[in-house]
């Protein structure tokens, strides 16, 4: 009988990319981010699978919303003024440290950023798992043309439950109930 996951946590990252305070409150879909980003960002540390963030020129557009859960203390807090994440010298270099190539993306803007970001990282071989239920931009249509673009590019477009459920086998995994409290 086949029992694996369909992904190996040991090979997966997860990103949030810039969330942050001035433009958050700005995104078509604000409240849904938020919870799929907390979500994740639990996820992440129950399944021990590394979580990395980012912050668009923070001085200008403030740090992580207090909305989103991580800690700054444990957390990877890369600023950037690039908008791919693969502008950043830090955050390249800490993304090889790990040497995974499953990238579990998540933030905003979806046109801007993400796009950026998720282009770079399929041009460098990662491989790409954009949430679309975590991602937003200021408007749904840009938000809707960034999802189907990176879907072009090769991107796989999956929900939150979907990038969580990818690491586990089935019901009895160990974890799976801590995982099934997070998401209802």
């Amino acid at each position: 009988m086949y029992n694996n996951s369909l992904l190996d946590k040991t090979n997966s990252i997860f990103i949030s990319v810039d969330l942050q305070k001035k433009i958050l409150p700005a995104m078509c879909y604000k409240d849904m981010v938020v919870k799929n980003s907390n979500i994740l960002i639990k996820a992440a540390a129950i399944l021990d699978i590394p979580l990395i963030v980012t912050e668009q020129y923070p001085k200008g557009l403030g740090e992580t919303d207090e909305s989103i859960n991580i800690d700054r203390n444990t957390v990877p807090v890369f600023d950037k003024t690039n908008f791919s994440i693969f502008g950043s010298d830090s955050f390249v270099a800490e993304i090889k440290k790990y040497k995974r190539n499953n990238l579990f993306i998540f933030g905003i803007e979806t046109h801007v950023c993400i796009f950026q970001s998720v282009f770079h990282a399929l041009k460098d071989n990662y491989k790409v798992y954009l949430i679309e239920n975590a991602c937003s931009s200021r408007n749904e249509m840009d938000h809707k043309i960034g999802i189907e673009a990176m879907r072009d590019l090769g991107a796989y477009i999956i929900s939150t439950e979907m990038a969580i459920f990818q690491h586990l086998v089935a019901s009895t995994d160990e974890k799976f109930r801590d995982l099934s409290s997070i998401i209802k």
